[in-house]
């Protein structure tokens, strides 16, 4: 018995170790591992939500006028006039409020700003939210954008899937070309400011010349996304396809494995050709 005792917990080491290393190089344990991230990642992104939505202008101006006036209210009648109005109605519940209306938006209007500070310090100042236009004012579409006249010579020629060899009409990557760095979940988000195309080349930092993991058109006052990034450093290097066929490289970037951390590259610092 004595000796049986080690040959068992002999075979129960080895079995388990087995079974790790199956776990942790088999595609499956990659797959599971990238939605446990993903889970984990979810109460961030609801908190993100919350305060996207809380701090808005608008949102935090309703919040506080009620406020201010339930408050006004009180003060004018001396007692809860909504609290009373609302226990007029008919409800199955016969129970009266456990807080008075103008203490109850007191609280959420405190909440509401405590959110905004505490979600700017971690996450910056929140999008601006969509402004509707007017329906008597016209709004340019994707044919009414500017459109680069591009002087650059296209650099990689004819190929099947570009036949005549030219920059592309809109937005996007270069037809033919290798699409490197896409073993990852990071985002880079490039925007074109300018009225010309700029031609956009991912390379990785300290690279020279440039290894063109990536390569983008964008056009005249445009911007695109960049998905599924590997973590790493990366640079930018870009060329004006038009005007002064200028060149740009922005400052090393970092590319994490957190699709929120994501990074915003505006392409209008040049260096005279």
């Amino acid at each position: 018995m004595t000796q049986t005792r080690p040959a068992h917990a002999a075979t129960r080491a080895l079995a388990v170790t087995v079974c790790w290393t199956v776990l942790l190089f088999s595609p499956q344990a990659h797959a599971e591992a990238a939605l446990g991230e993903l889970v984990f990642m979810l109460p961030k992104l609801l908190l993100m939500g919350v305060y996207y939505e809380v701090a808005q202008p608008t949102t935090l101006a309703i919040i506080w006028s009620v406020t201010a006036l339930a408050w006004m209210l009180y003060l004018l009648t001396g007692r809860d006039v909504v609290d009373e109005w609302l226990s007029r109605l008919p409800t199955e519940d016969e129970t009266r409020h456990w807080m008075s209306i103008h203490a109850f938006c007191t609280l959420v209007a405190i909440g509401s700003l405590v959110i905004t500070m505490v979600g700017y310090v971690l996450w910056g100042p929140p999008p601006k939210s969509s402004v509707r236009t007017p329906a008597h004012t016209v709004m340019p579409t994707k044919t009414e954008r500017p459109q680069a006249h591009n002087t650059l010579p296209y650099p990689y020629g004819k190929s099947p899937s570009n036949p005549k060899g030219q920059w592309p009409t809109s937005t996007e990557s270069l037809p033919g070309q290798p699409w490197g760095a896409s073993g990852g979940v990071g985002m880079v988000l490039l925007r074109n400011p300018t009225p010309e195309g700029l031609w956009a080349r991912v390379c990785t930092a300290g690279a020279e010349p440039c290894d063109l993991l990536r390569q983008i058109y964008l056009a005249p006052q445009s911007g695109l996304t960049l998905e599924r990034v590997t973590p790493g450093t990366y640079t930018l290097e870009y060329t004006e396809t038009s005007g002064a066929q200028r060149s740009g490289r922005s400052e090393p970037f970092r590319v994490g494995t957190n699709p929120i951390d994501n990074t915003t590259l505006v392409l209008s610092e040049f260096r005279q050709p």
